[in-house]
């Protein structure tokens, strides 16, 4: 519990949302291979090769019971993260592609003297694959569109006229992408890279530290560091070493320590998605032309990189 726990249906939204039905029908694919006589064979129509290899039930439940086992565990724990089922997402692929496989194939045999019954089922595979294709699309590019903005936003700092000495962030923190982004600037006869720094927030667990200077790198662990989660005081810098600052919603008066928008200046600005104003699974898909924005079902607020405007 340490990091945080989440309802035991998180990880089935969170199979919809990345795999939309594949990834549900995966987890009921040995259910139906139970149900249904199975005949899959590996191997291409036409082709010149006279033996295909078959699979079995038993070899079909062998390739899918370990992933829905570990599925299952990982369910029953308090703490889940998204990231602990990308390792199943092949398999729970291939066990849907069986279950579809075999459910079309029977209810083909059952109806293949009717005409029609068999016209309507091949229309309704056809449909269901470019569903599954369009909510697959969609989902990809909300992902870009609604978050893209912390990425856009450390582009934009590598295109300033003078690179910051320093660019705090508070609540988000955890958007930080990467050191990659920050940029050199010349101090004296040195080169320095410009500085991260956090500002104390709502957030009260540790926070990363920079890498150990050359040659020690990752060999050193970070002074102050503790494997408990538990604040230290020693990460936070002061509002008066802030030179820029990242930060998303700062609505008057913000609760951390940056202040107010009086004290910064916008740079530059990309729309952020605000999901406690947004409904929950639409917000999820993307739709063209503005249209979940333009009924009010998903909400935008800015994500900017901000100037102070007394720095010195």
């Amino acid at each position: 519990n340490l990091y945080g726990t989440e309802p035991w249906h998180y990880y089935f939204v969170n199979l919809f949302l990345n795999l939309n039905s594949p990834g549900l029908i995966g987890l009921i694919a040995p259910l139906v291979i139970f149900v249904f006589p199975v005949n899959i064979s590996i191997g291409e129509k036409g082709s010149k090769v006279k033996e295909k290899v078959t699979i079995s039930k038993m070899e079909l439940w062998m390739y899918l019971s370990g992933t829905l086992l570990t599925f299952f565990v990982f369910t029953a724990l308090p703490h889940k993260e998204e990231r602990f089922l990308t390792m199943m997402y092949p398999i729970l692929c291939f066990g849907a592609a069986a279950a579809i496989v075999i459910v079309y194939e029977n209810l083909e045999n059952l109806v293949s003297k009717r005409t029609i019954l068999l016209a309507v089922l091949r229309v309704c595979l056809i449909v269901y694959l470019a569903v599954t294709v369009l909510m697959s699309v969609s989902r990809s590019y909300a992902l870009y569109y609604n978050f893209r903005a912390p990425q856009e936003i450390f582009r934009e700092i590598g295109n300033l006229k003078k690179a910051p000495r320093s660019i705090c962030m508070e609540k988000e923190w955890y958007r930080f992408p990467s050191s990659f982004f920050l940029p050199d600037y010349v101090k004296g006869d040195s080169v320095e890279t410009t500085q991260i720094l956090w500002l104390r927030s709502d957030f009260k667990g540790l926070l990363p530290q920079p890498y150990a200077e050359w040659p020690q790198g990752t060999r050193v662990i970070p002074d102050h560091m503790n494997d408990m989660n538990r604040e230290d005081m020693h990460a936070y810098s002061d509002i008066s070493d802030c030179e820029y600052a990242v930060d998303y919603d700062l609505d008057g008066i913000n609760k951390g320590g940056l202040g107010t928008w009086a004290d910064w200046e916008k740079v530059y600005c990309v729309p952020f998605l605000d999901s406690a104003r947004s409904k929950p699974i639409i917000r999820s898909f993307y739709l063209p032309f503005g249209v979940l924005e333009k009924y009010g079902l998903v909400k935008y607020s800015d994500y900017c990189l901000l100037k102070r405007k007394r720095y010195s």
